[in-house]
């Protein structure tokens, strides 16, 4: 995913020449809008009159086409059809209420082989922006593997915990304490391995069931390359995990 400051940057550029003719642009909106993609959170759809609540995520935000394109929302007690033309208001869940907008589906899409909802691009936003990375909570289906290098020990194969673009948590067998170096190597799924510095933030010692220690971390100096492929792993899983979920709930 190319980065935010860059595709807003372009757009500037393209509507400066007449080539987007949006009437009222919204630059702070659409930095709210690609937080939502970017961070992955969780939205809460629900249709004025009508008590049903859905989930959904931000696939894309289309500055060219002013156009948001969400997944299908979940659970599915409705065809795909059955969306187009309602209008709908959305909120993020994660975190509170930090952002809200209202807007109307004028279509359908497919991403990553996935139904989707196209949506008009709102009128009005109202946010309040947060800093903070989504955190994906690594479960056993989850293809992630992860050494850690330290200094004068070795390489430990770990577990890591859960993951974001800004750092990671992770257990490794055996009792370590004063860890101030260390280096990662992470393999995510399909992506390209990928080897950082660590800047270490919490080192806990866990007895039960066996002698573990945990290790909460930065990652430093990623190049934008690597923060596309974590930010791709990312969205990829959470939505492999909402479809594990769904599907358990309808079992």
């Amino acid at each position: 995913m190319t980065g935010v400051g860059i595709r807003l940057k372009n757009w500037w550029q393209d509507k400066s020449v007449g080539k987007l003719g949006m009437e009222n642009p919204v630059p702070d909106s659409a930095t709210h809008l690609f937080r939502l993609c970017r961070e992955h959170r969780l939205l809460l759809i629900a249709q004025k009159g009508v008590k049903s609540r859905y989930q959904s995520l931000m696939l894309n935000v289309d500055l060219p086409q002013q156009q948001l394109i969400l997944d299908e929302p979940f659970p599915h007690e409705h065809p795909i059809e059955y969306w187009i033309g309602r209008r709908l208001e959305i909120t993020s869940l994660e975190g509170g209420v930090n952002t809200r907008f209202e807007s109307r589906v004028v279509g359908l899409d497919t991403m990553g082989g996935s139904a989707a909802l196209c949506l008009q691009w709102p009128s009005d936003v109202i946010a309040a922006q947060r800093r903070k990375h989504f955190r994906l909570l690594v479960d056993s289906h989850t293809p992630v593997q992860a050494v850690l290098k330290l200094p004068e020990l070795g390489n430990l194969a770990a577990k890591v915990m859960d993951l974001s673009v800004g750092g990671l948590r992770m257990m490794v067998p055996g009792h370590y304490e004063d860890i101030e170096q260390a280096q990662v190597s992470l393999k995510l799924g399909a992506e390209s391995s990928l080897h950082c510095q660590l800047n270490i933030s919490s080192v806990q010692e866990l007895i039960e069931p066996a002698q573990n220690t945990v290790i909460g971390a930065a990652m430093m100096d990623l190049h934008p390359q690597q923060v596309a492929n974590i930010q791709r792993f990312l969205a990829r899983s959470q939505r492999q995990q909402r479809k594990r979920e769904l599907a358990l709930a309808e079992s």
